[in-house]
């Protein structure tokens, strides 16, 4: 790293330059500690070398919090964005891990009960029933994986108990049909043995209404469940069983076009505004997978076994065996509009194997572990797309006319006279004549439902060596270092198939010149030429729009690296301690593939080198009588970024070059009186690329600032307790893509770059609860609201109706209003 990165944290630690001194003269009623086991044992949080932020189970009932988006608004420098449950992306410090592709690699760990889930497909899960949440910034590799590049998220599920009876059910009812039933149940079966399920049905209308008719938009439907088995014959040992299953079935996002106004595909007759937050004309395209609607259906089943073995002193043995599917398919109206234009599946299975083993530990001055894991996947996304040529040509010729939101009629531009004017315009344009009779033959055979896609694949294995360990050198200073090797092999196959592209053809033929371009047009007027099969008496190759045609192909590659870190840290009397980290995290190398680049060439496979992110950071934190408060400043050198590069149809993984990020983070609470608790949280994150294409912007999803406030304010009343609870949550300037929408950077789009403003202002939401709590604390009713003020932002910008001219628009969820009673009669000891 050059001395300026360094220099550019130094500045930051003026911050903490006289927090030590204070934490030393304090001394009053002393804030609830919340123990953390980031670090693989457990500790208090304000002792951890890390920057972490970690919500009890008790905190994350009263927050109501749902899916990790709750969590994502109160934790300073994590950012999380969802469509919907397959297609979310988490944010740590800048960085971005949300690429779907079966051979993708997460930046951001995420876990459950310490088994990886970070597929992107399925990270996003429903959160019931937690013991804790911990998130874990700045580069975690030898902690949790190669995943962690920039941090880790981690669910600790609640166990069952031994020797005690529980139970819980929560009910909620709101606007648009909002409804949640949750429970849990927890049983002895002697004094060895206990049981324990949790479940959570969540459903809601959209919010956004399909003027196509239809159910609404943006919909949420979940249900998950949860079987826990705890057996623990003697104080040594210990084991859990746990089963997890999940099924989503959310109707259609809003992927809204500002192009087009939305409109009744029949008469043409206008039913909307361009709006992203109004109504919206969609609809999966006629025939398009057995005319399946738009929505997701996705699966998710895991089974994880830990088993913990501490047979007294400072010797313990931890064992983590696990296996976990998911399914998921989602269909999209890509184009935006009312027109069949552009629609989409997206399809993925995915099943993994893991093991780790642990020996851990717990002496008076040396604390640590070493480990080793074992990793094996094989998973599948396919990618298949249904065009209109017609309409496609209509984009490119400007027949469809983005700069006049007013369409009219389907029917007319399917119109073969209509369309055959506009092959004699392109014609005239590159320089010949195309004759009518011509150009009506051709017109005849473009498709309305012309199909291709593409398949990929990752049959993977990788082994892990990996320790940790802490040094008290002294009563206050203590030096930890961690050591990560990992080694994988893994196969890589792709597949692409296509349908005869009419508009393929023609816009070959306007880049050919003399015989080539004749034969070729000769051969598209043939009748039927879409799907005549390729012959010695009829040659011409099926070729496609953005896939080619390809045989199923293979890959195999090895890869090995090391992670670490070290650390020290200086404990501040019992109320704090300072720290400071170098670390390296490093994501494994990955082989790219791609479509063939002519038809029936070879699949393109490019090694991507491994990103690698070298970070320091310090940190400072403490109890200062009521109040609690932690702080740390980091800047990082990201190597090898990769990104996406779109050119004509087709889209290639890039090496960015390097990205540069520095930022502070501080999150507080402050216990003003019994009935008064405050807790703040800041991030700032100056994440920009330094060299290559992209120089001096802004990483996609990473705003520079967040906050987060909320408050509890609570009195008697009636016996009980009366809490009112307010947060509010603001995020500044996001941009969704890493070309930050500039137009100069977009040159290898398909169709030209028409609209620039996919991005996000500044914006905040303001939640509230009102709840009382009845005396004994064994039920309770509630009031709440989110989003309150109804304030209008987008989730996402550009998406793939991008690619073809036609960016849409995802609205974030708007105001709901409901209420919810608890009931918890309370654990009882048998």
């Amino acid at each position: 790293m050059r001395r300026s990165l360094f220099a550019q944290t130094a500045l930051l630690t003026l911050t903490f330059a006289s927090f030590g001194g204070v934490a030393h003269a304090q001394d009053g009623r002393a804030v609830d500690e919340l123990i953390v086991t980031a670090q693989k044992r457990p500790e208090n949080r304000l002792s951890a070398p890390i920057a972490i932020t970690s919500f009890s189970r008790d905190t994350l009932n009263d927050l109501g919090v749902q899916d990790v988006r709750d969590i994502a608004s109160r934790t300073p420098g994590l950012v999380v964005q969802s469509q919907s449950p397959a297609n979310s992306g988490y944010v740590l410090r800048g960085v971005t891990t949300d690429d779907g592709a079966a051979t993708a690699e997460p930046r951001v760990a995420v876990f459950q009960d310490g088994v990886s889930i970070a597929k992107q497909r399925g990270a996003f899960v429903e959160l019931f029933d937690l013991e804790r949440v911990e998130v874990a910034r700045g580069p975690q590799t030898t902690l949790f994986g190669r995943a962690a590049l920039t941090g880790a998220v981690q669910y600790i599920q609640n166990k069952a108990v031994l020797g005690a009876h529980d139970a819980r059910l929560r009910l909620e009812a709101g606007g648009d049909g909002y409804r949640v039933a949750e429970g849990m149940i927890n049983a002895p079966i002697g004094e060895t043995l206990a049981v324990r399920a949790a479940a959570r049905y969540r459903e809601k209308d959209g919010d956004i209404e399909n003027l196509l008719g239809g159910p609404a938009l943006n919909s949420v439907q979940t249900g998950a469940a949860r079987f826990l088995v705890a057996w623990r014959p003697s104080s040594a040992l210990r084991s859990d069983l746990i089963v997890n299953v999940e099924r989503d079935t959310p109707g259609g996002q809003s992927t809204k076009s500002r192009s087009f106004y939305p409109s009744d595909p029949v008469t043409g007759q206008i039913l909307g505004d361009l709006s992203s937050f109004t109504g919206a004309a969609l609809a999966s395209p006629k025939g398009f997978q057995g005319d399946r609607p738009m929505g997701l259906r996705r699966t998710i089943a895991g089974v994880t076994w830990l088993t913990d073995y501490a047979p007294g002193g400072a010797w313990s043995l931890s064992q983590n065996l696990a296996w976990r599917r998911f399914t998921a398919s989602e269909i999209y109206d890509l184009d935006g509009f009312s027109f069949p234009l552009l629609g989409s599946l997206d399809a993925s299975r995915y099943r993994q194997y893991s093991s780790e083993t642990r020996l851990n530990y717990a002496g008076d001055r040396l604390k640590g572990f070493v480990a080793a894991s074992a990793f094996f996947e094989r998973g599948q996304q396919s990618v298949d797309i249904q065009i209109d040529e017609f309409l496609l040509l209509d984009i490119l010729t400007n027949r469809l006319d983005r700069n006049n939101p007013v369409v009219g009629p389907l029917a007319a531009y399917h119109s073969i006279p209509g369309t055959a004017v506009l092959l004699q315009g392109l014609a005239a344009a590159s320089g010949f004549t195309l004759p009518a009779d011509q150009a009506n033959a051709i017109a005849r055979n473009l498709q309305t439902d012309h199909g291709e896609g593409g398949v990929n694949g990752i049959t993977g294995q990788s082994y892990d060596l990996f320790g940790d360990l802490s040094y008290a050198l002294t009563d206050k200073l203590t030096l930890s270092a961690g050591l990560r090797w990992s080694a994988s092999r893994k196969t890589t196959d792709y597949q692409s198939w296509t349908q005869r592209s009419t508009a393929a053809g023609i816009l070959g033929a306007l880049a050919a010149t003399g015989a080539a371009r004749s034969g070729l047009l000769a051969a598209l007027s043939v009748p039927g030429a879409a799907s005549i099969p390729q012959s010695p008496s009829y040659p011409l190759p099926v070729f496609g729009l953005a896939y080619q045609q390809s045989a199923l192909e293979t890959n195999k590659s090895r890869d090995s690296g090391a992670s670490w870190r070290v650390a020290a840290s200086y404990a501040l009397a019992d109320s704090g301690s300072l720290y400071a980290s170098y670390a390296r995290g490093q994501r494994p190398e990955v082989v790219s593939p791609n479509t063939p680049r002519t038809p029936g060439g070879a699949v393109v496979f490019k090694r991507v080198s491994p990103e690698t992110l070298d970070s320091l950071e310090i940190g400072a934190k403490g109890r200062f009588s009521t109040v609690v408060l932690e702080s740390a400043a980091y800047a990082y050198r990201y190597r090898h970024f990769q990104t996406t590069v779109q050119q004509g149809t087709q889209f290639f993984t890039d090496d960015a070059g390097r990205a540069d990020a520095y930022g502070a983070e501080f999150q507080a609470r402050w216990t003003l009186a019994t009935w008064v608790d405050l807790h703040a949280t800041y991030a700032y994150a100056h994440a920009r690329f330094q060299t290559g294409l992209y120089q001096g912007n802004h990483l996609r999803l990473a705003p520079d600032h967040t906050v987060s406030l909320d408050s509890t304010v609570s009195w008697p009343l009636a016996g009980g307790t009366l809490a009112f609870a307010p947060s509010w949550s603001w995020r500044s300037h996001t941009y969704f893509n890493d070309d930050n929408d500039n137009p100069a950077l977009q040159t290898g789009t398909f169709v030209p770059v028409f609209r620039r403003d996919k991005t996000q202002d500044s914006y905040g939401l303001l939640d509230a609860r009102l709840r009382w709590i009845a005396p004994g604390r064994n039920w309770s009713m509630e009031l709440f609201g989110r989003n309150l003020l109804d304030r209008h932002y987008l989730r996402d910008a550009g998406n793939s109706g991008d690619d073809f001219g036609l960016p849409t628009y995802v609205p974030g969820e708007s105001r709901l209003v409901g209420i919810a009673m608890t009931v918890r009669p309370g654990a009882r000891r048998v």
